[in-house]
């Protein structure tokens, strides 16, 4: 997982490294969040600092009612979603 955040010094912004999860072959949109949200609390940064998120176009992740999306959307309530579309 990436996060795109400001960098103070040459006042862009900027994608940076956040974390890495091994996942199953088979993983629902449930296990994805909840291995996010494990790593975000044991980090100890809340989802409210979460504002924007970019997922491909797998049902898993960009499911309306039951992808990741939606599962950030209801801790981030703030939080926006768009699609990365690669040609």
């Amino acid at each position: 997982m990436y996060v795109r955040i400001p960098d103070i010094y040459s006042n862009i912004i900027v994608d940076e490294y956040f974390c890495c999860v091994d996942l199953d072959v088979n993983t629902t949109a449930e296990q994805v969040f909840s291995k996010h949200n494990k790593f975000m609390t044991e980090k100890q940064i809340p989802w409210e600092k979460c504002c924007s998120q970019t997922t491909d176009r797998a049902a898993v992740m960009a499911g309306r009612f039951s992808g990741v999306g939606a599962h950030v959307k209801a801790v981030a309530t703030n939080c926006i979603k768009t699609l990365y579309y690669s040609s």
